[in-house]
């Protein structure tokens, strides 16, 4: 891992001190990274202002000087549009023009889409994590997870998904139900219409239902859009069927 680091620091080495870095001050390696390049470090968060002023506070991006309004997209992608966006301005970008940018993201399809929000509990299609890694970038977006995970899988361990700190209950669905089951205790569905009808009984306000395979989708569906589709239909359904509270 040190190497790594190391590998990724020489990005700095040829800028001068009139340079700019903007780091995730809420990563540690990042932001020593930050403190040791030649140039101007700037600190960003996804989810608070740091003391450079550049982060989130309530509904605002703020940076520096600028407030404007942030979308719905989760603290990650909150940190991306920060960063891009202090980047911006650093480089000359006129202020009105970022936050235009930063009013109008939104995240691809089945990229932690949010369906809705009923009830206090927010329903996320992030069918796209096809892969562990991808789907804990989800998971550890959102303080409390209830996790549609499953599918089949690619030969990676799903323990880190299935166990982190966030994740208050997981269901599994598809080839890697008994990989999941044998790492945690896991409820099991065979569609994804049970999947949710369980989460639908576990949520409670505060909670993000969250499919975030971790696997692929082909033991079920023709592909992930088709896994992200099926599982917006059946929130739908679900809201329609229930008679969810708005949020």
């Amino acid at each position: 891992f040190d190497a790594y680091v190391a590998a990724k620091a020489r990005i700095f080495e040829n800028q001068g001190r009139d340079g700019v870095v903007v780091v995730d001050a809420d990563d540690p390696v990042a932001a020593d990274l930050g403190n040791r390049s030649p140039g101007r470090a700037i600190a960003a968060s996804g989810s608070a202002v740091t003391g450079d002023g550049v982060g989130v506070d309530d509904d605002e991006v703020v940076l520096g000087d600028h407030r404007f309004p942030a979308p719905d997209v989760g603290p990650s992608f909150l940190l991306d549009l920060v960063m891009a966006g202090a980047v911006a301005l650093e480089a000359g970008a006129v202020p009105a023009a970022v936050g235009g940018v930063i009013a109008g993201f939104t995240t691809g399809p089945h990229r932690r889409r949010t369906i809705g929000v009923w009830g206090g509990v927010r329903w996320v299609d992030d069918s796209k994590a096809t892969n562990p890694h991808a789907a804990v970038a989800a998971v550890a977006s959102f303080p409390s997870v209830v996790l549609i995970a499953g599918g089949r899988n690619k030969g990676l361990d799903l323990t880190p998904l299935v166990t982190h700190r966030a994740v208050t209950a997981v269901i599994a669905i598809g080839e890697a139900t008994d990989e999941i089951t044998a790492v945690t205790d896991a409820h099991v569905a065979s569609s994804l219409p049970e999947a949710l009808a369980i989460a639908d009984e576990l949520a409670t306000a505060g909670d993000t239902v969250l499919l975030a395979p971790g696997c692929a989708s082909f033991d079920m569906f023709d592909n992930y859009a088709a896994r992200g589709d099926a599982f917006a239909t059946a929130v739908l359904s679900l809201k329609e069927e229930s008679s969810w509270p708005a949020a």
